[in-house]
């Protein structure tokens, strides 16, 4: 048996407790320049000569807010995915980091609105939809061009209406 060790196995504990970690959750292991960055910064930061004693939990909690810490810088400076990071703090029980996301959700909408045609219910309906985001305050947008027109069912009568034809006689114009 030889003392060297392989060079694709790691030497140091934390490395492989790191690789570890993230193997469990991705199929496709971390960049090894980011696994040798991450090893030394966080290396960088655990103390030294701590005996284990009752008061280990404190030096404990103080690794896992260091670790995090050093995860989120690397995620800001662009050395790590937040996916990966994501996976690792993960696999340690720590919390994640949050994300920006765009979401596109499409749903079906029943709006009842009073219209004289189809098409015109249809954009009485949308405008609705749309005045109802807006005054939500909503950094939403309607992709206008996406949607489908699914279907107006015409219902009963609305008498409270306005009417806009002028009655005979009227010389308002």
């Amino acid at each position: 048996m030889s003392d060297n060790p392989q060079p694709d196995q790691p030497t140091e504990p934390l490395e492989q407790t790191i690789r570890n970690s993230g193997n469990a959750f991705s199929p496709v292991p971390p960049p090894p320049a980011w696994l040798t960055h991450a090893v030394g910064q966080l290396a960088a930061h655990i103390p030294t000569g701590v005996e284990p004693n009752a008061e280990a939990a404190v030096p404990l909690r103080w690794l896992r807010h260091r670790f995090q810490e050093q995860i989120t810088k690397l995620v800001i400076e662009g050395h790590l995915d937040i996916t990966h990071a994501n996976e690792v703090l993960d696999a340690l029980e720590l919390p994640l980091l949050a994300r920006y996301w765009e979401v596109r959700v499409s749903l079906p909408v029943s709006i009842e609105v009073t219209a004289v045609t189809e098409d015109d219910a249809f954009d009485a309906a949308e405008a609705a939809i749309e005045t109802a985001l807006r005054t939500a305050e909503l950094p939403a947008s309607i992709d206008w061009d996406a949607r489908q027109r699914d279907r107006a069912t015409p219902a009963a009568f609305d008498p409270d209406a306005t009417c806009s034809t002028p009655p005979p006689g009227d010389t308002d114009q």
